[in-house]
């Protein structure tokens, strides 16, 4: 997924992920940080772009063992480090103030309830951090194929499992996420 930052995105998910890079790049030109953290960071593409061309010292946190894995190859690839864990983003295990930056793209809005997520994000974060949390709520996502394909081949006969959704995905409005943030005791939250 990574793309150099010269080359031109070839695809959706580049572009898409070239496109927060910019925005977070932005953020963290008008804000002092040194030490970022991506939270939910699977494949650990935007951490890559933060530490290959931002120079931040990154660290990874997923709770799936085989997107840690990927991450270290990519950044391995890449002649860079950071630090991975392997934690639940509720609950990480990691000392209080341990950031300049938490950023997490997409992941909230796989959340119920976002507030013990966003006060985690707080408790991670230096006096005076950032947090970033991009979210589309409402995303229409391919896992509604999935859905449809299961429930096709269940009528006709070939499916045997439960039709569900692959993951949830909530529909908070930004001011959700607001209120959330606030809440865990973000300031000048926009």
């Amino acid at each position: 997924m990574f793309v150099d930052i010269c080359e031109e995105p070839k695809t959706q998910r580049q572009l898409n992920l070239y496109n927060y890079f910019l925005f977070i790049k932005n953020v963290l030109k008008i804000t002092h940080v040194d030490t970022v953290l991506e939270m939910g960071c699977g494949r650990g593409t935007t951490g890559l772009y933060i530490a290959k061309y931002l120079a931040k010292e990154v660290s990874l946190l997923d709770d799936s063992e085989d997107a840690i894995g990927i991450a270290k190859k990519q950044f391995a690839a890449h002649n860079l480090g950071a630090s991975y864990y392997v934690r639940n983003a509720l609950a990480t295990g990691i000392p209080d103030e341990s950031f300049d930056c938490v950023v997490s793209i997409g992941l909230a809005e796989h959340f119920c309830d976002i507030n013990p997520l966003f006060k985690e994000q707080f408790r991670l974060l230096k006096k005076g951090g950032v947090m970033i949390s991009l979210n589309i709520p409402r995303k229409f996502a391919l896992y509604s194929w999935n859905i449809a394909m299961r429930s096709i081949k269940k009528l006709l006969g070939s499916y045997k499992g439960g039709i569900q959704q692959d993951y949830y995905r909530n529909a908070y409005t930004p001011e959700t996420y607001a209120t959330a943030a606030e809440r865990a005791g973000f300031k000048d939250i926009t």
